[in-house]
C-alpha cells in the first residue's frame, strides 16, 4: 500500500486459499487505486468520501470454473464513506464506515466472477464500526455482504468482531473472531485471527 498527499492510494494484495476438500489452492491478485473525493474524517458535516477501483485476477481458475464461474478476472468499483464522531458514546470516540461495492466477484473473487446464467454485476454493502475505549484500545465489528450467485456453493455474508491495540502511531495489533460461512465447499469457516501492521 502506497499513499500520496493524503489523497491517493495504490495497493497490491495476494490472497491464497487452501481448499482441503478439493486438495488444491486458489490464488488471487488484486491491484487497487483509491482517491479521497471530498469531506473530512473528523471536521465538518460531510463524511470523508472515497472512490476506488480493484482489478482482480484469479490465478487458478480451474476450481471456480468447475463451480459455475464464467470469468477469471474482473473489476470492482466502490464508494466508501467514513466518519469519526468525537465523544459519541459515553464520551468515547466512534468510527463508522459504509461502503457500496459494484462487483461480480464470487466470494471476493476467490471463486471467480459471474456465473453461467449470465448474472453479473450487482451492488453489495459493507459496514464497520469501532469504539475507541481510549487512545490505545478499540473494539468493533465488520460485516460484508456477498452476492451468492453460484448454484453449487452457498455464499454467506462475512462478519467479524475485533479488539485493536495501538501502542504507538506506527504499530497496530488486531485480534478478531471471524465467520466466513462456507468457502469453496468448505463449511463452517470461522475462528480466531491476529494481525500486526507496521507503518513508516
Amino acid at each position: 500500500l502506497v499513499g500520496f498527499n493524503n489523497r491517493w492510494e495504490l495497493s497490491f494484495a495476494q490472497q491464497t486459499l487452501q481448499v482441503k476438500p478439493l486438495d488444491t489452492a486458489i490464488q488471487q491478485h488484486i491491484y487497487g487505486a483509491k482517491v479521497r473525493a471530498f469531506g473530512d474524517l473528523i471536521y465538518g458535516d460531510l463524511p470523508q468520501v472515497s472512490v476506488g477501483v480493484q482489478q482482480k485476477f484469479n490465478i487458478n481458475p480451474t476450481v471456480p470454473n468447475s463451480l459455475g464461474a464464467n470469468s477469471d478476472s474482473s473489476t470492482d468499483v466502490y464508494l466508501s464513506a467514513s466518519k469519526l464522531w468525537l465523544h459519541a458514546v459515553a464520551e468515547r470516540n466512534l468510527l463508522v464506515n459504509a461502503t457500496a461495492r459494484y462487483t461480480d466477484a464470487n466470494q471476493t473473487g476467490l471463486l471467480g466472477f459471474g456465473n453461467n446464467s449470465g448474472e453479473d454485476y450487482q451492488w453489495v454493502g459493507e459496514m464497520s464500526a469501532a469504539l475507541f475505549i481510549n487512545n490505545n484500545w478499540a473494539v468493533g465489528a465488520e460485516y460484508r455482504q456477498q452476492p451468492n450467485r453460484l448454484d453449487s456453493v452457498e455464499e454467506s455474508p462475512w462478519w467479524d468482531a475485533f479488539v485493536a491495540w495501538f501502542p504507538n502511531k506506527r504499530i497496530a495489533l488486531v485480534a478478531a473472531y471471524v465467520d466466513l460461512g462456507t468457502v469453496a465447499l468448505w463449511e463452517k469457516q470461522r475462528g480466531g485471527y491476529i494481525s500486526i501492521q507496521i507503518t513508516n
